[in-house]
C-alpha cells in the first residue's frame, strides 16, 4: 500500500510533495523495481486532490527515469540508474584520457597550466599580477554599457537573441569596415568576420591553412599563446628574433628562400611582449618580401588603438593591393 501525507505548513506545492515521496521511497527500496502504483485516478481518490495533480507527478517520476508509464497498464516502478556523485569520482576511470587525447592537446594544456609560476597562480592580497594583460574591470562603465544593453534589447531583442548571421551582427560589421577607414584600410563589411575576441579569430585562420608539417614565421618572443595554437594545429614555428626596429627581415629573407612558411604572423604595434612598433619602411618590406614570394600576412592589431601621442604608423594591410594580408584586431584592449 502507498501511504503518502501532505504537509500543508511546507508551502511546496503538492505535486512535488507526491514525487518527492515516491522518490524517496524507491530509493530507500520501500517500493521495488516491477511494483504496481495505484492510477492517477485511485490516487487521486485517496490524497483527496485532483487527478490533474497525480498526472503530473507520475509524468515527473517517469521523466525522470522512476517509473514505467504505459496507456491501459498500471503505472510500475522501474529499474533506474543511480545518479553519479561527487563521491563517485574516486572510482577508477573507464577511459584512460592521457592516453586518449592527442599529443598535441596534450602539450597545450601543459603549456597552460605552467604559464604562471607557482606565486602567481593563485590571487594574493596586495599583490597584482601584470602577466595578464587584464583590464582593471573598475575602468568599465558599467551604468553606460547596462544603459545600451536595455535599449538595444527593448528595439531588437527579438533579432539579437537568435542565431542570425554566422558571419556576426551586419550593423556591427559596417560599424568596423567605417572604423578601418581611420586607419586607412579600405574594407566592405562582407569582407568582416566577427569573433569571440582576437585568440579565436587566429585560431580559425590557423586551422585554415592548416597541416601537418607546415610552418608558421612568427616574431620571438611573440604572444605566448601563438605558440600552443601552432602546435595543437601540429605546425611547426620559424622563430625571427626581433632587432630594435622590428622582426629581422634579413633573416626572414633567408627562411623564406628556404623553408617556404605558410604564414607569416606579426604584431606591428606595441608588439607582444617586447612593445616595439614597426615603422613605415619596416612595415612596406615586410609586405614586399610576403607578395614576392606569395605568403600570407597574418597582421595583429590588437592594440592598433591605444597609441595616445607621437605619430602613427598605419597598418600593414593599409598597404595590402593584393589581398594577402588578413587583419585581426579587438576590442577588448
Amino acid at each position: 500500500m502507498l501511504l503518502l501525507t501532505f504537509d500543508e505548513k511546507s508551502g511546496k506545492p503538492k505535486y512535488q510533495q507526491i514525487i518527492d515521496q515516491i522518490r524517496q521511497k524507491i530509493e530507500s527500496r520501500s517500493l521495488i523495481p516491477g511494483e504496481k502504483l495505484p492510477s492517477t485516478r485511485q490516487l487521486a481518490e485517496k490524497l483527496g486532490v485532483h487527478r490533474s495533480t497525480t498526472s503530473l507527478a507520475y509524468q515527473e517520476l517517469w521523466a525522470l527515469g522512476y517509473i514505467e508509464l504505459h496507456p491501459c497498464k498500471s503505472p510500475r516502478v522501474r529499474s533506474r540508474m543511480a545518479i553519479a556523485k561527487p563521491s563517485d569520482n574516486s572510482n577508477a576511470h573507464l577511459i584512460d584520457w592521457n592516453r586518449t587525447a592527442s599529443t598535441a592537446s596534450t602539450r597545450l594544456w601543459e603549456t597552460y597550466r605552467d604559464f604562471l609560476p607557482p606565486l602567481l597562480r593563485e590571487k594574493k592580497p596586495g599583490y597584482i599580477n601584470f602577466r595578464p594583460l587584464d583590464m582593471d574591470s573598475r575602468l568599465f562603465p558599467i551604468e553606460n554599457f547596462n544603459s545600451c544593453m536595455s535599449r538595444v534589447l527593448k528595439t531588437k531583442g527579438h533579432t539579437l537573441l537568435g542565431y542570425g548571421d554566422e558571419t556576426g551582427y551586419a550593423p556591427l560589421k559596417s560599424y568596423i569596415a567605417h572604423r578601418m577607414q581611420n586607419h586607412g584600410v579600405s574594407v566592405s563589411s562582407d569582407e568582416i568576420l566577427i569573433t569571440n575576441g582576437s585568440q579565436q579569430g587566429i585560431d580559425l585562420i590557423l586551422r585554415m591553412i592548416a597541416s601537418p608539417g607546415r610552418t608558421v614565421a612568427l616574431e620571438s618572443p611573440s604572444y605566448n599563446h601563438m605558440m600552443p595554437l601552432i602546435h595543437l594545429h601540429e605546425m611547426k614555428s620559424i622563430e625571427i628574433p626581433i632587432l630594435k626596429d622590428g622582426m629581422d627581415l634579413d633573416l626572414l629573407e633567408e627562411k623564406l628562400k628556404t623553408e617556404f612558411p605558410s604564414l607569416i604572423y606579426t604584431m606591428p604595434n606595441f608588439q607582444n611582449p617586447t612593445g616595439i612598433s614597426t615603422g613605415q619602411a619596416h612595415r612596406e618590406k615586410l609586405l614586399s618580401l610576403a607578395e614576392h614570394y606569395g605568403i600570407p600576412i597574418l597582421e595583429d592589431g590588437f592594440e592598433e588603438e591605444m597609441k595616445y601621442f607621437g605619430k602613427v604608423v598605419l597598418p600593414v594591410k593599409s598597404m595590402d593591393k593584393h589581398q594577402i594580408v588578413i587583419y585581426c584586431g579587438t576590442f577588448s584592449k
